[in-house]
């Protein structure tokens, strides 16, 4: 019995080394199962249909189970996709070489009229994508590994602008012809196509093995895959949207990689060798949304927001140096426009937006508000400090802000219905498109389909829609467009669609013994991720 003992004390050791090289077995450090990675988001979309939405957590989760003709690099440069190369034959006219061995996750071969269907079917559904293909008058497949773009205007920013749209399978036997904004053949258009696994079907690194949405997405890696295969076999993308349940989550081993770390938790994390963190470049801008439409204010004879002078005066008001030193995150930037500096669009000559608060006081008595107002301050978890900070710089003007703090589902949904006065929101830009930008923000509806997908508020200004329009039919390098950026950096300023706050970048946190590069575009991939070393 005693040898017995001893014997099988000694084999201990090696069979617990054996289990660890098992499939499937624990990794203590990570303290999740080996060959899994699992990433905390604050956010993930109620769909996994890739043209639904023009926004970050879509943009996440797609990228991972479709793939574009183009991919953008961490620098938002531009790659070869699902096209092995592209060559512009004229200013209105490009060619596009596809790839021969790319196969979909559920069966069958990619070849160009795919891409014709992907256009049909992203104009058909009518999404915020529609402005980043608007310039895309006809698909004209030449065969089926060889397509043209033909363009209605000029768009140097093309290559960049079809990394986001994702290519779907087109039915058996469709070959139907994308020209003008339509399709002459019809187009599956079910809302949760997409969200049932059996319909499914990618040409991306990973697999949608399971679904729970705006909760949870689980992945497997696709061994077709045609490009290069991802570390991790086994992908989980959680919700958390409660900084302190991520923060919780990676220092236990939930999860191995937080997406949007507070700036509270920066000092903490960086004290511990465990943790590793990744500092992104500016590219989320927090903006102040004001809603201007009649039905804000139901109580009211007329909705006091409506009224540039109290929308300039509730600018004037704003200390943005002190927003930036209370977001605490490392390179904040005041918000004196729209976008950061360094991106296309940003006009270094224009001046700053220094509080005034007698100016601000004078505005308020012209509108016949100087005994204030009331308001309701809609803001993310995320950002409460800075709504703290709004309302307090609003009491200045003695406007009274009722706060109501929301998950980031719940100030989408608030957004999207036009269900708030004042809304904080942050925007993640494509730092190629900013004329995509102007057009979701600050054209009105009356544009038509493609534009306002942003534009919450309601702001309409004829002005404003004409320099939309003008920039939309100007290159990117052409000479008058950055005369219509300057124009509308100006108009910002005297009409105030929106209130630009603060710039900041993303910071990620991770376990030591992993690597992944701060991308301009924000996206959290799990193609990304590598181990130490690799």
């Amino acid at each position: 019995m005693m040898a017995c003992l001893v014997y099988c004390r000694r084999l201990l050791p090696l069979l617990l080394c054996l289990l660890t090289l098992l499939p499937g077995a624990m990794d203590a450090r990570a303290g999740t199962p080996a060959g899994i990675l699992r990433i905390g988001l604050e956010a993930l979309p109620d769909t996994a249909d890739p043209h639904r939405f023009f926004v970050l957590t879509s943009r996440t989760l797609s990228t991972h189970i479709f793939d574009g003709l183009t991919v953008l690099d961490p620098e938002d440069r531009p790659q070869p996709a699902l096209a092995t190369g592209w060559e512009k034959l004229s200013d209105t006219l490009w060619r596009f070489h596809l790839r021969h061995d790319v196969t979909f996750h559920r069966g069958g071969r990619f070849d160009a009229w795919d891409v014709a269907y992907s256009f049909c079917r992203l104009t058909t559904i009518g999404t915020a994508r529609v402005p980043l293909v608007g310039r895309v008058r006809e698909v004209e497949v030449e065969a089926a590994d060889s397509l043209l773009l033909h363009l209605s205007l000029p768009d140097p920013a093309l290559a960049e602008n079809l990394s986001t749209i994702f290519i779907l399978d087109a039915p058996p036997g469709w070959a139907g012809h994308y020209r003008d904004g339509g399709c002459d053949q019809p187009v599956t258009d079910k809302a949760d196509m997409v969200d049932d696994l059996s319909i499914a079907n990618g040409t991306g690194p990973y697999i949608l093995t399971a679904f729970s949405p705006g909760a949870r997405a689980s992945l497997r890696r696709f061994d077709g895959y045609w490009g290069r295969k991802p570390d991790w076999p086994l992908v989980e993308l959680l919700r958390m949207d409660d900084p302190t349940d991520r923060n919780r989550a990676l220092l236990s081993g939930e999860v191995d990689l937080v997406n949007a770390v507070m700036p509270q938790s920066l000092a903490h994390f960086a004290d511990r060798p465990d943790i590793k963190l990744v500092y992104g470049p500016l590219q989320r801008s927090w903006l102040l949304l004001l809603n201007q439409r009649p039905g804000a204010f139901p109580d009211a004879k007329a909705n006091p927001l409506a009224d540039a002078r109290v929308r300039r005066a509730i600018m004037l008001a704003i200390d943005r140096p002190m927003l930036a030193e209370r977001l605490m995150m490392p390179g904040a930037e005041p918000g004196w426009q729209l976008i950061p500096s360094g991106h296309s669009g940003f006009q270094p000559d224009l001046p700053r937006l220094d509080i005034d608060l007698p100016a601000a006081q004078t505005l308020m008595r012209q509108a016949g508000l100087q005994a204030g107002l009331s308001l309701t301050l809609d803001v993310p978890e995320m950002a409460e400090k800075l709504g703290q900070v709004l309302a307090r710089s609003l009491s200045q003007l003695a406007i009274r802000t009722d706060i109501r703090v929301n998950n980031l589902t719940a100030n989408h949904d608030r957004a999207r219905s036009g269900a708030f006065q004042l809304l904080l929101v942050s925007v993640n830009m494509l730092s190629t498109d900013y004329t995509g930008l102007m057009r979701s923000l600050l054209g009105s509806a009356r544009l038509g389909p493609g534009y306002a997908m942003l534009n919450y508020g309601g702001y309409d200004n004829p002005v404003m829609d004409r320099l939309v329009t003008d920039a939309m039919t100007l290159a990117d390098d052409d000479p008058a467009l950055a005369e219509i950026y300057h124009q509308v950096a100006m108009l910002e300023q005297t009409d105030v669609p929106l209130i630009p706050l603060v710039h900041s970048g993303r910071v990620w946190a991770m376990r030591a013994s992993l690597d992944f590069p701060h991308r301009r575009d924000g996206l959290t991939l799990a193609m990304d991720v590598r181990p130490t070393g690799h």
